[in-house]
């Protein structure tokens, strides 16, 4: 009885061993671990000011009072400010202060850069200033705010919906340019002579081109120039660009070195005020 009990218990102790250890293949278990994938990398959306005031699309009739304002979430660093960006439709989106405070008065600003639309929005940055007082930004602490949107035009203007209709640049400082039609249809006595004296509409002869209806007729002729631009530059340098059909040394060749910067100014605005009827 007691070898009968001996050689079962060796015959469990034979098979224990090979369930456990005879039959296993290390190789084969290794191949069936697979490792967990490491996990995606999430890179969160940095959050934008969130523009307040002026509301989108605003119409401003005085430059003189433009404030802008938006909402921040947290104070600024030492080193951190607000980029605030205003640029006009199709221009770079530059940026014309830095400011600490949630709000903007562009209003300086925005006297020296005429009528027309405007977009504008902000951005916290990591930035100074150099030895030499320029503005260096390191990095962008938020992202962009929402791009908003104002205009700046006369009471005239709105009334005759120029500002639905009217491109931005073909709008016209109708002070400036009423002191240009004087010069431009009188000259100066003798000293300089009125630019009506040769570019006369419906003469028989011409001398020179009629002006008036002729911006995109400016624009193709020096496409590195905005019409103002190319009025101006023909001032200085007449026979740079002559019309075809004409001649060069037709037109005053000192008009440039003759007037002054401000007569030259409002020469050029009455004449864009011809070139866009």
């Amino acid at each position: 009885m007691r070898s009968i009990t001996f050689t079962l218990t060796l015959l469990m102790i034979a098979l224990l061993i090979t369930a456990c250890g005879g039959g296993s293949d290390d190789s084969s278990t290794a191949a069936e671990i697979t490792p967990e994938a490491a996990p995606e990398t999430v890179v969160l959306a940095k959050p934008a000011p969130r523009t307040v005031a002026p509301t989108d699309g605003t119409l401003f009739e005085d430059s003189r009072n433009i404030k802008l304002e938006w909402d921040w979430h947290q104070p600024l660093a030492e080193d951190e400010y607000f980029d605030v960006r205003v640029w006009r439709p199709g221009d770079v989106d530059a940026g014309i202060t830095w400011v600490k405070d949630t709000e903007a008065d562009i209003s300086a600003w925005m006297a020296e850069q005429g009528y027309g639309h405007f977009l504008w929005s902000v951005t916290a940055v990591v930035a100074e200033f150099d030895a030499n007082g320029q503005p260096i930004i390191y990095d962008e602490v938020s992202g962009d705010s929402p791009i908003r949107r104002f205009g700046v035009f006369t009471a005239e203007m709105i009334a005759q919906n120029l500002h639905l209709t009217a491109s931005a640049d073909r709008l016209i400082d109708a002070e400036l340019a009423a002191a240009g039609e004087v010069l431009y249809n009188e000259g100066l006595g003798t000293a300089v002579p009125s630019c009506l004296s040769c570019h006369i509409p419906d003469a028989e002869v011409l001398l020179a081109p009629s002006l008036i209806g002729t911006w995109d007729v400016m624009a193709e002729r020096d496409p590195a120039l905005s019409v103002r631009e190319y009025i101006e530059d023909s001032l200085h340098r007449p026979d740079r660009i002559v019309p075809e059909g004409f001649y060069p040394g037709v037109m005053f060749q000192t008009y440039g070195t003759t007037l002054t910067p401000e007569q030259i100014e409002a020469i050029v605005e009455y004449t864009a005020s011809l070139a866009a009827q």
